[in-house]
């Protein structure tokens, strides 16, 4: 049952994933690669997307109807804030609410840089919300729920990854409670493109601003509850299947139904 920590994490996590798809592009400019971190990080704090994307290289790609109309615009980082067309509903304020958490906290550093031509590397000393241990105590959230539950408790599985998203009461919490601060040096690369700098978004950069968000390791007290109620689910997956075997009607439709 260890890959059950595994599926649960990267269900949710792309419930919710901050990769975003959007439009507009601001006319973000710098004149030198240090600027073009520094005005893209202050882009980033204050979640001014189209200005962060003219900055870097977020954007991704675009899906298209077959009228041509754009219907997603992809980018590496916020995504559910930027697509096309979109209406400001409970969800969407929701999302914004989930954002605004991730980069609440974020402060940042520029401590050197090393430029060669068009390509320079920038050294940025990146400090956030420890949120290393938010997706491990969701984890912790959803096998409880399992193991308490009737049957093989993958009905109670299926609800949580559906009411993952930021409004639902899912991972949100968790990031509430979130606490202390992690630092993490970054090399950030900026190259000059048709005459602009621009910074590349990789993932160390990402989880640095994250605080570790989706890093998907997490402290040894969580680690240790996660591996306690694997075990406990796998004892009971063993005696349901037990009752199963013994051909119990409550066993056969407890499969059927749960």
């Amino acid at each position: 049952m260890k890959g059950l920590k595994k599926i649960i994490f990267m269900a949710a996590a792309i419930c919710v994933c901050l990769a975003a798809c959007s439009g507009k592009k601001s006319t973000g400019y710098a004149e030198t690669p240090e600027a073009a971190v520094q005005s893209a990080m202050e882009a980033l704090q204050t979640l001014d997307l189209e200005t962060f994307n003219a900055l870097t290289d977020n954007y991704v790609s675009t899906e298209r109807n077959w009228l041509g109309i754009p219907v997603r615009r992809c980018y590496r980082v916020f995504s559910e804030l930027q697509q096309p067309g979109i209406l400001e509903g409970a969800k969407e304020k929701a999302n914004r609410a989930f954002a605004e958490k991730i980069v609440e906290n974020l402060t940042w550093e520029i401590t050197g840089a090393e430029t060669e031509g068009e390509r320079s590397v920038i050294s940025v000393r990146i400090t956030n919300t420890d949120m290393s241990d938010v997706m491990g105590r969701y984890t912790v959230h959803v096998l409880e729920k399992m193991t308490d539950g009737k049957g093989t408790g993958l009905k109670e599985l299926f609800e949580e990854i559906a009411e993952a998203d930021y409004d639902r009461g899912g991972v949100l919490p968790y990031l509430d409670e979130a606490e202390g601060s992690v630092t993490t040096d970054v090399a950030v690369t900026v190259c000059r493109e048709n005459g602009r700098w621009i910074m590349k978004i990789t993932d160390p950069l990402i989880e640095a601003f994250m605080g570790n968000f989706g890093a998907g390791e997490f402290s040894g007290e969580v680690e240790a509850r996660i591996e306690e109620l694997e075990e406990e689910y796998e004892k009971k997956m063993v005696q349901w299947g037990k009752t199963l075997e013994a051909g119990s009607d409550s066993g056969w439709k407890g499969f059927l139904i749960k």
